[in-house]
């Protein structure tokens, strides 16, 4: 906000002047007089607006102003961090990472604009998701399962191409399909790959028992993208790995970037304001 001095401008008539307008050990302008003038600069300044009963509305207008540059801020800080969380889950290489990373949310409070009293808040819809992949938590079998069955590259592949389809809801989708494009069995991934091949899929477990493989029974070579190989005189294909847990490895920041998000905020922050503050606000004229 400018000075209240601002509209003012003084200059002397003379090296030094006194109180009675007299000069000492200096000498007087040509006119022969000395002391101060002082005279208003137009009727920009904020006690020139006074005198012109229009200095309220000039600070409700800069209070308008800052309240807005606080919001603008407050948003290009929230922006940011939201493009970080979610660079984040990208660069963990989920399938659809882009899909996923969205669920990565941000807003900026309130929603009005005018306000000094503004606050940004992150939230995610795949909380159990990130937190797993943050953490690399272990997962053991459960509710009377033998064994976990986790998807190896033909499984994952065929599963993808389903749920492509189910998405889509093409009636072209490959074996495991009706006419209608649904799922003739949707009871489980093992189901749906199993009915995807034309066959049922049968266990092979290590001599140790806790682990082992799901094949094909009519012992089917797959490729990597899950489609039939033209070699078929080699080993059926694993399809899915049989184990008694499984652990997921970290593969995401997640809490350590909001706690950088928080601890970067006020310098964060200040930065962001000065890029939406008018220039003389800025320069503090």
């Amino acid at each position: 906000m400018a000075s209240p001095f601002s509209g003012w401008r003084t200059t002397q008539m003379g090296d030094q002047i006194r109180s009675d307008g007299s000069t000492v050990g200096g000498r007087l302008s040509r006119s022969g007089e000395a002391g101060l003038k002082i005279e208003l600069e137009g009727n920009s300044g904020d006690f020139a607006l006074a005198l012109q009963g229009r200095l309220q509305d000039k600070i409700e207008a800069d209070l308008l102003a800052l309240e807005r540059a606080y919001h603008g801020a407050m948003t290009r800080v929230v922006e940011a961090g939201k493009g970080r969380l979610r660079a984040d889950i990208v660069a963990g290489g989920f399938h659809q990472a882009i899909a996923l990373s969205k669920t990565w949310r941000a807003t900026v409070y309130p929603k009005s604009k005018n306000s000094l009293e503004v606050a940004g808040w992150f939230y995610t819809k795949a909380g159990l998701i990130i937190d797993a992949f943050e953490n690399g938590v272990t997962i053991k079998v459960s509710n009377g399962s033998k064994f976990l069955a986790v998807p190896l590259a033909p499984a994952k592949a065929i599963i993808r191409r389903l749920r492509r389809g189910k998405m889509t809801g093409s009636r072209d989708s490959g074996p495991g399909r009706d006419n209608w494009g649904r799922f003739t069995k949707d009871d489980s991934y093992i189901a749906q790959v199993g009915a995807a091949l034309g066959s049922d899929l049968i266990p092979i477990i290590a001599k140790d028992g806790q682990t082992g493989v799901l094949v094909a029974a009519n012992d089917v070579t797959l490729t990597r993208t899950g489609r039939e190989a033209k070699n078929q005189n080699r080993a059926p294909t694993p399809i899915f790995a049989l184990t008694k847990t499984a652990t997921l490895r970290r593969r995401i920041k997640g809490r350590q970037i909001l706690d950088e998000i928080a601890k970067n905020f006020p310098s964060d922050f200040v930065h962001a304001l000065a890029g939406e503050l008018s220039p003389e606000n800025r320069d503090g004229k």
